[in-house]
C-alpha cells in the first residue's frame, strides 16, 4: 500500500518522517483500479482467510495510529495525516464500490472486521452508508 503515511520517532528520525509521494500514492491507486477493471477478484480470500477486507484492514493498521486493546489508547507513532486520510478513504471506497464485503467473517473468527476494528482508527474507513 503506497498511502503517504508519517512516523513520529525521534530516536528513529528525529522527527516525524514522511514516506511516499502523492505520485507514488496516486499511481498505486491507478495500479489496484486497474487489477480491479481487469477483472480481478474482490471477494476471493487468501490462505489464512483473509478476505479484501481483512487484507487491507490488516495492511491500513500497519501506516495508522496504533491501538492498545489493554489501554484503549493511541499510539503516537504515526500519524493519520489529512494526506493519508484521502489516500485510504479513496482506496477503501473503491474496494467498496466494488463489492469488497464489510460483514465477512473470516474461517475461525466469530465477529467482522468491523466488529474486531471498532474501536481503531481503521474503524473510519468501513463506514460507507
Amino acid at each position: 500500500m503506497n498511502s503517504r503515511w508519517s512516523v513520529n520517532s525521534q530516536a528513529m528520525y528525529g522527527g516525524i518522517k514522511v514516506f511516499h509521494t502523492r505520485e507514488e500514492a496516486d499511481r498505486a491507486y491507478l495500479i489496484l483500479k486497474r487489477m480491479l477493471d481487469l477483472g480481478a477478484d474482490i471477494r476471493g480470500v487468501d490462505s489464512y482467510g483473509n478476505s479484501c477486507v481483512w487484507r487491507v484492514c490488516l495492511q491500513a493498521r500497519q501506516i495508522l495510529p496504533a491501538y492498545n486493546r489493554t489501554t484503549r489508547t493511541l499510539g503516537t507513532d504515526r500519524i493519520l495525516t489529512p494526506e493519508l486520510r484521502e489516500d485510504l478513504t479513496r482506496i477503501f471506497t473503491l474496494l467498496y464500490d466494488r463489492g469488497m464485503e464489510t460483514d465477512y467473517i473470516k474461517p475461525g473468527e466469530s465477529v467482522t472486521v468491523r466488529g474486531l476494528y471498532k474501536n481503531e482508527p481503521v474503524a473510519q474507513f468501513l463506514v460507507f452508508d
